[in-house]
């Protein structure tokens, strides 16, 4: 590692090109494998135009894109007259509409939504005519259902016993006829329940439920039958209760089978991918200030009787630095370490170095990560237990190629920190863990309708990151606010109506940061009561959305912020603290003093983050505004957005932790308790390119004291939406199998500012300007992320 060349933009270049031509081969591979055949998602396949159906409710858009208006829905069980295909979209007509070259198309679909008719063209009457009679019996009572779908209208029952002639199967269903005769359907059954009739007479006797008015039901009259065959009937129903006693579990595990998988569904997601990372000019403490820190201090400490920072400043570090030439020699002296220093004494010990301008300077080196290959695995789980209960949840794995750790060495940033917010979030390993999971309760209020939420939150991958994701908004919270793992509740209110405003809505939210009486080695001690749990609440209020347009805003407040938050990691040291008692030169006991213990942490022993002090609380708000230019400019597919967030700090006192204790730090402060306001303003465009492709643009900015929780965001370099300084960073996105398959090639800038980005313990101070204290943690100046990957979602 070269401390002085400066970057090294061959190498870098190399190293993308290596990346990008992997992952374009096997995407050229896949691409040529696939000409000639249809695309797998349109599986309403055929010359326009075509009867499909769909199997659950839909939109239907005003132009071909999700951005576009929604000017209608289709139900499950609707079919349409569809279109020529199009960027996987067709038009949609009515069943019996006339689709010539003036039909105006009540709207675009997406097609793989559209599924096929099969031979019929109206759900309300369907006929076996020109169909060969596949005469049915069931074993037991059977619902015939109004449509195929297990959650729709019971319109008749079947007996044991029971035949009826089969039709058609669509989607494990046959729609049902009485057997003497063509005609209508009497409905629809699950077709593993209809077994094969054998070669006894066929007999209808079909159970139907009367019409509404109805002032009856239908009887259906018997045929009558030869003595031979009520004989042969009754030996082949004494065999079928031999086969029904056989064959019942099999029924079972059908029918359940077919329940379960209709109330509970599954998606899929592997995102492998290839980063090149290159850090310029990092500042960082010399070796041997660091080194100091673990060294013994056991002379130093015969001052400490010294407690006020004028005396510790001119009457022992300046004399021992004119005395020796330097603070590098005096720290080289036996026994002038930081170990075993009592607390108040080396925290004026560093003032008096910086008050006497004795800090030395920070280093500063170049490193690069050539090539760092991730895989990225999503479950999403959904169940619709009632119409108005569901289930959401999603199980994560993200690790390294080559690596299962799940620690990482602590550069400063939480998301160096083995934190509750990014367990699945950043890579930890190949251990599948559970990201989110919560239930929600629809019900009104009078007329307005609710929301009940409560249990993990959805609080990753919120707005406006779906453009880069190249995917669905994947959390609540605004990304450039909140993107991080908790639990907590909301209580939604749909205000849509009430206000007459699109998409009108207010939701309340509360989550939990830090519980500290729960797994903590104080958690039954006598500190116990000194650490409160640390807890935040706001609301998310979007107050417009036309689906092309939308404005949102986010509020949060945070209470009793923790300088730790029981977290795993690997620090340069082992910092404790004791209670002891100081000595004078006689030694006589002076005072009972908490002293400081410092040891060298070469062995890479995992550190625990454990909170000693709340130091505050703070506040965030921000506002998000999405549109897609196709609602100005109906061929203009651009999408546009632009996000405004305010952050304040109010500190309560200085952290009491044995190594921010050193430092002075606090809430965005050092030594001092001021409130802090930070800015951010964070912007983007996404451009359609060759055919599908896509084209992204995004830029961010934070102010010196700006902050936010984005802990979990997903970045090998760190959040850039944390950052005190400007990020930049363009994509291009390439589908190969619609959006089940895309390749996507991007580079991101880092040009930070100021130190600590996304770290609120201590002041940040400029990047140029930082010493060997405020770059105690290794600082970047600039940062290159050169990526490609490739994203199969199922």
């Amino acid at each position: 590692m070269d401390k002085k060349t400066p970057l090294n933009f061959k190498k870098m270049a190399a190293a993308f090109i290596v990346c990008a031509a992997a992952f374009l081969f096997s995407a050229v591979g896949a691409w040529s494998a696939e000409e000639g055949i249809p695309d797998p998602e349109i599986s309403c396949a055929g010359e326009a135009p075509i009867v499909c159906r769909v199997d659950e409710t839909v939109n239907i858009r005003k132009s071909p894109t999700t951005r576009s208006n929604i000017v209608g829905k289709l139900r499950r069980g609707d079919r349409v007259k569809a279109g020529d295909l199009k960027n996987y979209w067709r038009p949609v007509f009515d069943v019996g509409q006339s689709v010539d070259g003036d039909a105006e198309p009540m709207g675009y679909v997406y097609a793989p939504l559209l599924k096929p008719a099969g031979n019929t063209t109206s759900k309300a009457r369907i006929s076996t005519a020109g169909q060969d009679p596949d005469i049915r019996r069931v074993r037991t009572r059977v619902n015939i259902r109004k449509s195929p779908d297990i959650r729709s209208e019971v319109v008749g029952k079947l007996r044991p016993g029971d035949r009826v002639k089969a039709g058609t199967p669509e989607d494990g269903w046959r729609p049902v006829f009485k057997t003497n005769r063509d005609g209508d359907a009497l409905g629809y059954v699950y077709a593993p329940l209809l077994k094969p009739a054998g070669s006894a007479a066929p007999r209808t006797k079909v159970r139907a439920k009367a019409p509404a008015k109805a002032p009856a039901k239908p009887r259906v009259k018997a045929q009558p039958k030869a003595p031979g065959e009520v004989i042969a009937e009754l030996k082949k129903q004494v065999d079928d209760l031999e086969e029904e006693v056989l064959d019942l579990g099999d029924r079972l595990d059908e029918a359940e089978l077919h329940t379960a998988t209709d109330k509970l569904s599954f998606d899929f997601e592997l995102r492998s991918r290839c980063d090149s990372i290159h850090y310029n000019e990092v500042k960082r403490a010399p070796e041997w200030f660091l080194d100091a820190f673990s060294r013994d201090g056991s002379v130093f400490r015969t001052f400490s009787s010294v407690n006020d920072l004028e005396t510790t400043w001119k009457g022992v570090l300046n004399p021992l630095v004119d005395m020796n030439g330097s603070l590098e020699k005096v720290l080289a002296l036996k026994g002038f370490g930081f170990d075993g220093l009592p607390a108040t004494f080396a925290e004026n010990l560093r003032k008096a170095m910086q008050l006497g301008s004795h800090t030395p300077n920070s280093e500063s080196y170049n490193l690069d990560d050539d090539t760092i290959w991730t895989n990225k695995f999503m479950m999403n789980m959904k169940a619709k237990i009632k119409p108005s209960l569901s289930f959401t949840g999603r199980l994560a794995m993200y690790k390294v190629f080559g690596d299962s750790s799940a620690m990482k060495v602590n550069n400063g940033a939480f998301g160096d920190i083995f934190l509750d917010s990014n367990t699945s979030s950043l890579p930890h390993g190949d251990s599948i863990r559970l990201e989110r999971a919560y239930f929600n309760w629809k019900t009104k209020i009078g007329a307005t309708p609710i929301n009940f939420s409560l249990g993990r939150r959805p609080a990753t991958m919120g707005a406006p990151l779906e453009y880069a994701a190249y995917g669905l908004e994947g959390g609540s919270p605004l990304a450039s606010l909140v993107n991080m793992q908790f639990d907590g509740a909301s209580l939604t209110f749909s205000l849509e109506d009430k206000v007459g405003v699109p998409g009108f809505s207010f939701k309340l939210c509360y989550g939990v940061g830090f519980e500290s009486g729960w797994g903590n080695s104080f958690s039954l001690g006598h500190d116990s009561d000194s650490i409160k749990d640390a807890t935040f609440g706001g609301f998310i209020s979007t107050l417009y959305d036309d689906g092309l347009t939308s404005l949102v805003v986010n509020y949060a407040h945070a209470w009793n912020i923790t300088d730790g938050f029981s977290g795993l990691m690997v620090m340069p040291f082992q910092v404790t603290r004791t209670d002891e008692w100081l000595f004078n030169a006689r030694g006589e006991g002076i005072d009972k003093e908490r002293v400081i213990h410092i040891k060298d942490n070469s062995a890479g022993v995992i550190t625990k983050m454990e909170p000693y002090t709340n130091i505050g609380d703070f506040d965030l708000l921000g506002a998000l505004f999405r549109t897609n230019l196709s609602s100005f400019f109906e061929d203009l597919d651009i999408d546009l957005f632009l996000a405004l967030s305010w952050s304040h700090t109010e500190p309560s006192q200085l952290s009491d932790h044995p190594f921010y204790r050193i430092l002075g730090a606090g809430l965005l402060c050092n030594d001092d308790l001021k409130s802090r306001d930070g800015y951010s303003l964070y912007m983007g465009a996404v451009f359609p390119a060759f055919g599908d492709d896509r084209l992204g643009l995004e830029f961010n900015w934070g102010s010196k004291y700006w902050f936010n929780m984005t802990s979990a965001e997903d970045s090998l370099v760190a959040s850039k939406l944390s950052a005190r300084g400007t990020v930049v960073e363009g994509y291009y996105i390439k589908p190969i199998v619609g959006r089940n398959m895309f390749l996507t090639l991007g580079a991101r800038y880092y040009d930070y500012k100021y130190t600590l980005s996304g770290n609120p313990m201590g002041a940040p101070v400029p990047i140029s300007d930082a010493d060997a204290i405020g770059a105690i943690f290794p600082t970047p100046d600039t940062v290159w992320d050169l990526y490609t990957s490739f994203t199969v979602r199922y």
